[in-house]
């Protein structure tokens, strides 16, 4: 048998052919490879943007009612994992949220702004009030707007 590129390739093409079964699987298994993995980036994707338009903007937050507003917060902390309780309202007393974890109390001032900045004096008056409890405790200050420059220098020392 003589070597020529013509043999040579006929031989090749022959041991090929005979395996031909093994590369349909291996062909097989990567497309199902490749179209899970499509799939999967699919499902994340839509996921994600699901989990996205399911929050609150800060539109939708400005809408509520003050009492809608610490529910909402009550239902955002319960979903973190705490024991929630919404204490707003008369009589308050600068808390409108308690939340507990891990046997640390949480308390939690909601400001539900449109316009109004949060003063100085409301993170004063929610200083105090945390400082009035027993246990000391964690603040939380949420609101739907922003905070005066007196009031972020309050809360940095």
């Amino acid at each position: 048998m003589e070597f020529t590129t013509t043999n040579i390739l006929k031989g090749i093409l022959s041991v090929v052919w005979e395996m031909k079964e093994l590369y349909f699987v291996l062909l097989g298994i990567a497309v199902l490879s490749l179209t899970l993995r499509v799939t999967m980036d699919l499902v994340s994707r839509k996921s994600k943007i699901k989990w996205f338009l399911g929050k609150k903007k800060i539109q939708d937050l400005q809408e509520l009612t003050p009492t809608q507003f610490e529910e909402y917060t009550a239902k955002l902390f319960s979903a973190l994992g705490y024991k929630t309780s919404v204490r707003g309202g008369p009589g308050d007393g600068g808390i409108d949220v308690e939340a507990e974890k891990d046997g640390v109390m949480h308390y939690i001032q909601c400001k539900k702004y449109s316009s109004s900045k949060v003063s100085v004096g409301a993170i004063r008056d929610f200083y105090g009030a945390i400082a009035d409890k027993i246990d000391g405790g964690t603040g939380y200050f949420i609101t739907t707007n922003v905070f005066t420059l007196d009031a972020e220098k309050f809360c940095r020392r």
